[in-house]
Formats: structure tokens, C-alpha cells, sequence
């Protein structure tokens, strides 16, 4: 989910990158696009975690997380550099 000044928003599931059809992989960019949602204006927050799912592929680093607005344009970097 995403936090911003105006609210946040329901949980988002990652499930199509359009960069790469194996996502989550080693040095890999993934990019999730979402159409249709409403602005929480500033973003102060994300929050992304993984069910466990996947046995031998549930441990993944993740570097930073990027929100591009594209109805205002802003861009917000949260950096993470966690397993």
C-alpha cells in the first residue's frame, strides 16, 4: 500500500511487469503500472512485502521502490536495501 497526504491506497498486487516476464529475478528493474487510481497527493510511505509463496525463491533483495505520478508528474524514491 502507498500512504499520502490525502489517504492511502488498498494493497496492490505486483503481479505483471512490463520490463521483465521472471520478476523479482537478480538485477532486474521490474516496473508495475497501476491505471485508474486516485491521487494521494505526497507520498510519505510504502509498504511492500511477499507471502512466502514461492519456497525456494522467497528471499529477494530489494533495493528501492520508485512511485512515478504520471497525472502530476512527481516521482518518489524509497530506499530500502533489505532482504
Amino acid at each position: 500500500f502507498a500512504l499520502g497526504q490525502y489517504g492511502e491506497s488498498a494493497e496492490l498486487s505486483l503481479e505483471n511487469s512490463s520490463t521483465h516476464r521472471n520478476k523479482f529475478e537478480r538485477d532486474h528493474e521490474d516496473v508495475f503500472t497501476f491505471e485508474n487510481l486516485l491521487s494521494l497527493g505526497e507520498l510519505t510511505k510504502v509498504r511492500i512485502w511477499h507471502d512466502n509463496s514461492a519456497w525456494l525463491k522467497s528471499s529477494w533483495h530489494l533495493e528501492y521502490v520508485k512511485v512515478e505520478d504520471l497525472n502530476t508528474n512527481r516521482t518518489y524514491m524509497f530506499p530500502c536495501n533489505k532482504w
